[in-house]
């Protein structure tokens, strides 16, 4: 008779926490079986299966892993792996930085065509919305915007300060990509948002984003909303009613500092 594995040895296989194994199993994607006493028991095979599909947690591997096809349920499942060896979902996102500059180095060097990045990039976005969405916000939680300016496209640095602000505690709404600036700022002057995260990767051009940050700047002063100015793109650092941000650890220690966090 075939031996049956526990969740901690599925665990230690896979290598990840016991937690992680048991959300895999009742949401049906890793097979088991339950005991008299309904206790979770794994066949080898399976959880062997498993971890292939999840593969190396390298960068060059998740790049494979998405390129290849992982549906949303194991691009998930995968992020809920790299969660499950570390302490925060801050700590998670700081892992997956590598992984986002190897899709563009593959790009760049001509080893990915633009569809093939254009689609890992998405799987990866809908994976890390699934995580977000996972975790909840109280009713009278801080709503933040997570917006890209007008000239921007890129939003995967979004997706994952918005694993950050919604551990922290923080509600967030999209507007996504090639947001205009009028339409963030009607948000802040009808009172819809208390926080306004503004990313810019791609983009250049300095005296745009200058100028973007100056308008939203002066709205949110008004209102008295806090805005946030992240990405690699050329931010200001002086433009009135903003906080430059730059990096996933200063972001929650903003957060933190806000007294947002629940």
């Amino acid at each position: 008779m075939e031996t049956l594995l526990s969740t901690t040895d599925a665990a230690e296989i896979l290598g990840v926490a016991a937690a992680s194994v048991k959300r895999w199993a009742d949401a049906g994607l890793l097979p088991c079986v339950r005991t008299a006493g309904r206790h979770r028991r794994f066949r080898p095979g399976d959880v062997a299966e498993f971890r292939s599909k999840l593969g190396s947690t390298s960068p060059g591997a998740w790049v494979d892993f998405l390129v290849r096809g992982g549906d949303a349920y194991l691009v998930h499942s995968r992020l809920l792996s790299e969660r499950g060896v570390r302490a925060s979902w801050r700590e998670t996102v700081e892992a997956l930085l590598p992984v986002i500059e190897e899709l563009g180095t593959r790009w760049e060097r001509g080893d990915l065509r633009i569809d093939e990045e254009h689609m890992a990039s998405e799987r990866l976005a809908r994976g890390l919305s699934r995580c977000a969405e996972a975790l909840p916000a109280g009713d009278d939680a801080p709503i933040a915007l997570l917006a890209a300016p007008e000239g921007e496209d890129h939003t995967l640095g979004l997706s994952l300060a918005e694993l950050v602000l919604r551990e922290a505690g923080v509600a967030t709404r999209w507007t996504g990509r090639q947001t205009p600036s009028q339409a963030i700022e009607a948000a802040i002057a009808g009172g819809e948002v208390g926080i306004v995260v503004l990313a810019a990767s791609e983009m250049r051009d300095a005296k745009s984003l200058a100028r973007i940050a100056r308008k939203i700047g002066s709205a949110g002063l008004r209102a008295g909303v806090p805005v946030l100015l992240g990405g690699a793109g050329p931010w200001p650092d002086d433009a009135p009613g903003t906080t430059r941000i730059t990096s996933f650890p200063s972001l929650a220690e903003w957060v933190r500092s806000q007294g947002a966090s629940t």
